[in-house]
């Protein structure tokens, strides 16, 4: 599938000096096996991208590091914006509980410890 995008984005680009098919074959091996983590969509969008000059303007060469690079930069960017999400995640979580009161911070906290403590099976009762 990858191969396929590379050729139809040589053939947008109107590229004179066209990588082979061992060359793209590389080339895509190499983007899924260093970003496994994209999906369909993200190759379309990194190719979309190039398309339009997201990623700066081609002389009339391609070749499997340029492509790899695009890739490079748009994986950067991806987890660039999945940290921010996380980060914010936590804030929110972080200003619900400063909102709960102490006493019932304390509740749930007994009940925490409560339910992760080692459970003592047929162990006998000692009452002294």
């Amino acid at each position: 599938m990858l191969a396929a995008w590379i050729i139809d984005i040589q053939r947008f680009l109107n590229i004179s000096a066209k990588m082979d098919s061992g060359q793209i074959n590389e080339t895509a091996r190499m983007i899924l096996d260093d970003f496994w983590a994209l999906n369909s969509a993200d190759v379309n969008l990194v190719m979309s991208r190039a398309k339009r000059g997201f990623y700066g303007q081609l002389f009339g060469r391609i070749d499997g590091q340029i492509i790899y690079q695009w890739f490079s930069q748009y994986f950067d960017e991806r987890c660039e914006a999945c940290s921010g999400r996380e980060i914010h995640e936590s804030k929110v979580h972080e200003s619900e509980i400063s909102r709960i009161d102490p006493e019932t911070k304390a509740k749930i906290l007994q009940c925490w410890q409560r339910q992760h403590e080692p459970r003592r099976e047929n162990t006998p009762v000692c009452d002294s």
